[in-house]
């Protein structure tokens, strides 16, 4: 298989998935995926949308602690550290906007800066999630 076919089975493979899944491989793979394509698509804000069931489910610390270690686990440490920096305040910002206890004006100065750490890494989550995927594809054929 072609780099292109391992991304397009691993993106049929997580689209089809409801998360968690129960195998942390594939929760991994999952959020790493879905991370980053909120991050594309809308940034922080699109991300805190899509995972807010999750994150309040397991909480935002144990939450946050899980996607920043699978950022360094896949070489990722300048995305973890945006995350370590960033990933709860915006969580307490969310809330917080949402009950009505933060100006919205706050949140979205939080969230450009954050965005912007992001964008300014583009475009190393595409190779580091290729990259990755073909490491799980390799070690699933493998077994």
């Amino acid at each position: 298989m072609t780099a292109d076919d391992i991304w397009n089975a691993m993106v049929d493979l997580i689209s089809g998935m409801d998360y968690p899944t129960g195998d942390a491989v594939k929760d991994e793979a999952f959020l790493l995926f879905q991370f980053h394509s909120a991050m594309e698509g809308g940034g922080h804000e699109s991300f805190l949308n899509l995972f807010e069931e999750d994150i309040e489910k397991v909480g935002p610390s144990t939450f946050f602690h899980g996607l920043i270690q699978s950022l360094i686990r896949i070489g990722g440490a300048a995305y973890a550290e945006i995350e370590k920096k960033y990933g709860l305040p915006l969580w307490q910002g969310y809330k917080a906007l949402e009950e009505g206890g933060l100006e919205e004006e706050a949140f979205y100065v939080l969230i450009e800066k954050a965005d912007k750490k992001y964008t300014a890494l583009d475009p190393q989550m595409d190779r580091l999630l290729k990259t990755y995927f073909e490491e799980l594809y390799g070690k699933r054929g493998s077994s």
